[in-house]
């Protein structure tokens, strides 16, 4: 079957009980990667990801800094 959010979803569970809510970030080369079948329409897809795990309630604090709180703390620090 093709990957969709609930596999997103069950990707970042497992990063996230293994201690990786300070380290894991969202990020892509949507112009040659090969994406699952729900990101194929690449960045414009992103917000539905958002509220899919939204409506899994997830606390938007950890959702920041998945989507960007944690890769902007990075390059911040080796920029």
């Amino acid at each position: 079957s093709m990957a969709g959010f609930d596999d997103i979803r069950r990707h970042l569970e497992v990063f996230w009980e293994n201690g990786a809510q300070n380290h894991l970030a969202f990020g892509s080369d949507f112009d040659g990667a090969e994406m699952p079948p729900c990101l194929h329409g690449g960045l414009a897809d992103v917000p539905a990801l958002w509220e899919y795990l939204c409506r899994h309630n997830y606390p938007q604090e950890l959702l920041k800094t998945l989507f960007f709180g944690n890769a902007r703390r990075f390059f911040a620090g080796h920029l």
